[in-house]
């Protein structure tokens, strides 16, 4: 059941962004159709690597080995994911930003390191009010033993995590908001899926202090 639940969440992230790109493609309302079309194009491709990829959550519970690793540019990687989800940002209201300080290269899984991404910009957009803004963040960053690695902060300009939920945000089937249910478009796995392939990359996934430091700042932050 939980294997299911979490493909069912991932899939509905590039699903939602087709639906945009064509609901905009048919309301006449896209600026640039071509490159609706190829979101499209692009998000049927992460559909079909999701299916190949059905067993990838019971992967993760049995610790099975990683899928085959080479050289990921992160940088490219979020660029990616703030295009394909650029329609959904924009029937939302939302202003998407990605600023990169170098590519943020590490040896990885690129799809892993994909589906992290799209599941932190999903989320921020979702949680983002009409006319906010979300920002992805890539740059240098030490893991715990000292090593160069890359570090990916996503801001948006939600109410944040509510002070109780913030330890248990990372948590299968858990959601800040206890009536979102699956039928509202989440399963509460996207932020327990993030945080368990960063770590079986040698990383973490954390909640973090906004630019002001206050309590309803909102960062989702993910390091490799």
């Amino acid at each position: 059941q939980m294997l299911f639940t979490s493909v069912g969440h991932d899939l509905r992230t590039p699903l939602a962004a087709m639906r945009a790109a064509v609901e905009s493609l048919q309301d006449g309302v896209a600026t640039d159709p071509d490159r609706y079309l190829g979101v499209i194009g692009s998000e049927l491709h992460n559909v079909e690597a999701l299916l190949d990829q059905l067993t990838a959550f019971a992967r993760i519970e049995s610790g099975a080995p990683l899928g085959p690793q080479e050289m990921v540019a992160v940088a490219e990687v979020a660029d990616e994911a703030v295009e394909a989800l650029g329609p959904l940002a924009e029937r939302r209201g939302v202003k998407l930003a990605l600023v990169a300080d170098g590519p943020g290269t590490v040896r990885a899984t690129v799809l892993d390191v994909s589906r992290c991404l799209r599941n932190l910009v999903e989320n921020a957009i979702t949680h983002s009010p009409h006319g906010g803004s979300v920002r992805v963040e890539v740059g240098p960053a030490a893991d715990a033993a000292g090593e160069p690695g890359v570090e990916v902060r996503v801001l948006d300009q939600g109410p944040g995590f509510p002070a109780e939920f913030r330890d248990r945000a990372f948590e299968p089937f858990t959601r800040a908001d206890p009536a979102r249910t699956t039928r509202t478009g989440h399963a509460g796995l996207g932020l327990a899926i993030t945080r368990a392939l960063a770590q079986q990359h040698g990383g973490r996934a954390w909640l973090g202090a906004g630019p002001g430091g206050g309590a309803d700042d909102r960062a989702q932050v993910m390091g490799i």
